[in-house]
């Protein structure tokens, strides 16, 4: 996983940018804990062939479709890419690769879920529980 320099590897790299995530950022541990997860995930993917500076825009969108193919949520996907993109454009800021392979990559809609509707006994309980005692409860 070299870059071309001596002593700096991606999982160096990754550690610079969960610590820069943490301190300048004030990321949560649980986002942290996501992003090690899913940036290392595409580390140990993208490994068997390339190097971060050779990766292309082509190697992220098999990724993708990799992690499509693996049936994760979509919402799991879309974490990774955001995962992935925020690391590169550190990367770029930081001077450690000369252009970003994820800047256009898209990742997709997540879909939202419908409210749950409540049942008839609890909206009559809501209901019931507003005061209207007063002119002014009333009203409201």
């Amino acid at each position: 996983m070299s870059l071309g320099r001596s002593l700096t590897t991606a999982e160096q790299l990754l550690q610079e940018y969960l610590q820069w995530l943490t301190i300048e950022k004030g990321r949560s541990r649980a986002t942290i804990e996501a992003y090690r997860r899913d940036i290392t995930r595409f580390c140990e993917w993208f490994e068997r062939s390339t190097n971060l500076r050779a990766l292309r825009e082509a190697d992220l969108e098999a990724y993708c479709n990799d992690l499509r193919g693996r049936r994760l949520a979509e919402s799991s996907v879309a974490r990774s890419i955001a995962s992935i993109r925020g690391w590169f454009a550190y990367l770029v800021e930081e001077g450690h690769v000369a252009a970003n392979p994820s800047a256009r990559l898209k990742s997709g809609r997540r879909g939202r879920t419908l409210p749950k509707p409540i049942s008839e006994e609890e909206m009559t309980r809501l209901i019931d529980s507003i005061p209207s005692s007063t002119p002014v409860d009333r009203r409201d």
